[in-house]
């Protein structure tokens, strides 16, 4: 079956009255299909008053049944929206009933189907699909283009931010729509009538230990700020992750340094440190500043002791309520001022 057109290309017609009486939303990504139903709804409401909404499961509803109410004219609202997850999990006998009802919609409903696996359907309810139907594509959201979904809404809730709050909250989403829609719901209602996100707001806000708030604790640590380097590991343990994560996630991100160190010196660029690393293509060039502002010896220091404490905490030969403190503390005490400042040439 063909792709289909970018969600954003289709909402841009729906603003131009291109109302469709059947969409369907072609791909694994369900984002694209919840926000696809609400937007429909809030367009109808807005013009017409009153809908009349329902979402069902293929292969678990009656079609005979749905098909009939269909095709009945709603009294209670002007117009009906139905969605119809996972069509392709409907038999072939009803899928040959979707396919007749698609190639004559009535015109007083808006069918909304969900396509999310590459499962064939049926020749004519393909047929159908391509022929009168308006199809999005849903594809997975690709890493790159995680940032300007988060920029564009926090734009959408009248929120902005920097690229670097962007990159943020993509890497908290880590790939998922959904995960990011309901991320910037709670960075909106946080913020209330204030405006401007700042990385600040991500910390508190965000899940404890994606990559926002690794490498936000990744520069207070390299930077030699040892206050900073408290505040967030305690966020971060308040948030719900024990000492031992906390300790198993910095000294993941050690060991990434290092690796970035040893490719920077062979002449790696970016986007191979990228692969290499799997290091989020967002937070690569921080994660190289933050490797050259470091000397080898300083890394193998810092990896050495966080080997120490890994020993320590898990033959509990320290509480774990002191674990956090007295960790960030052995990491920074013996920086020296000359490898702490260098982090800024």
């Amino acid at each position: 079956m063909k792709r289909g057109i970018p969600f954003l290309e289709w909402e841009k017609g729906l603003q131009k009255g291109e109302l469709p009486s059947v969409v369907a939303f072609l791909g694994p990504e369900l984002f694209f299909f919840e926000a696809g139903m609400v937007r429909l709804s809030a367009i109808v409401e807005e013009e017409e008053g009153r809908v009349e909404p329902g979402i069902h499961w293929a292969g678990e509803t009656d079609t005979a049944e749905l098909l009939s109410d269909l095709n009945t004219c709603p009294l209670a609202a002007g117009r009906r929206i139905v969605g119809i997850r996972r069509l392709e999990r409907s038999n072939k006998r009803d899928m040959k009933k979707w396919a007749a009802y698609c190639a004559e919609p009535a015109e007083w409903n808006l069918l909304v189907l969900q396509i999310t696996s590459s499962k064939p359907l049926t020749k004519d309810l393909e047929k159908a699909i391509e022929k009168g139907t308006q199809i999005v594509d849903s594809s997975a959201v690709k890493a790159k283009e995680m940032p300007s979904w988060a920029a564009k809404g926090l734009k959408s809730r009248g929120k902005s931010g920097s690229k670097e709050v962007h990159a943020a909250l993509a890497a908290g989403a880590d790939g998922d729509l959904i995960r990011l829609r309901n991320e910037l719901e709670k960075i909106s209602l946080y913020l209330g009538d204030r405006k401007k996100v700042v990385m600040e707001d991500v910390e508190t806000i965000g899940s404890a230990l994606h990559d926002a708030s690794t490498f936000a604790l990744g520069d207070a640590i390299a930077e030699g700020n040892l206050a900073r380097s408290l505040q967030l590991a305690n966020k971060i343990v308040l948030a719900g992750e024990s000492p031992a994560a906390l300790l198993a996630s910095i000294t993941w991100h050690t060991r990434r340094l290092a690796t970035i160190q040893d490719l920077s010196s062979r002449g790696a660029t970016p986007q191979e440190v990228a692969e290499a690393t799997r290091i989020p293509s967002f937070f690569v060039d921080k994660a190289i500043r933050q490797a050259k502002g470091l000397s080898r010896e300083e890394v193998r220091r810092r990896l050495k002791t966080l080997g120490e404490w890994d020993f320590r905490f898990k033959r509990s030969l320290v509480p774990e309520s002191a674990t956090v403190e007295k960790l960030i503390h052995d990491l920074l005490t013996e920086t020296t001022e000359e490898t702490a400042g260098s982090y800024f040439l």
